[in-house]
């Protein structure tokens, strides 16, 4: 199958699924450690390599660098709602993940080939905790792709032109998103 055809018959799932999420856009996303949040900087630098592999940008496709998910992911787990039992599950995945690499390549994640990530997540995916993370992760990139940029996602609107989508009118505005009304 190929990725523009998994995108639409996803689409639906990942819009039902979605979090209320606080609007940050951040060019060339650098994302500060937040207490609330429990992630360090290096976790979110390890965040950030684990997105753009599960979802590369492409000649004609945007990645997840593209549509801002480490920003879109950030925003949704530092929302008040979040409950901080869903912030453990996304830290202790990523030190799942860590833990892995290092015990099978003797490096961080972040230093590994595309092949030993690949090979890595691989791996995570036949531990059912690590399964469920990275469907997670990926729901993120989806939501990332696929929100109405006011909400911090899909930078100028990159996924929906990717996928010829027209999004409906009015487009919210600032003081009219539906968290802020």
């Amino acid at each position: 199958m190929k990725r523009r055809e998994f995108l639409l018959l996803t689409a639906g799932f990942a819009l039902s699924n979605t979090l209320p999420l606080q609007a940050k856009k951040l060019p060339n996303v650098v994302i500060e450690p937040n207490k609330i949040i429990g992630l360090s900087s290096d976790q979110w630098q390890l965040m950030d390599a684990v997105l753009n592999h599960l979802f590369p940008s492409e000649a004609n496709a945007p990645g997840a660098k593209d549509v801002y998910a480490t920003a879109w992911l950030h925003n949704a787990l530092a929302m008040p709602k979040t409950e901080q039992s869903h912030r453990d599950f996304m830290r202790d995945g990523l030190m799942l993940l860590e833990k892995l690499a290092n015990k099978t390549h003797q490096k961080s994640f972040i230093q590994l080939s595309e092949a030993q990530r690949e090979s890595t997540l691989r791996t995570l995916e036949q531990d059912r905790e690590g399964r469920a993370w990275l469907r997670e992760t990926l729901r993120y990139i989806l939501e990332a792709l696929l929100t109405d940029p006011i909400y911090g996602g899909n930078s100028e609107s990159i996924g929906w032109k990717w996928l010829k989508h027209q999004p409906g009118f009015p487009l919210p505005v600032v003081g009219k998103r539906y968290y802020e009304l």
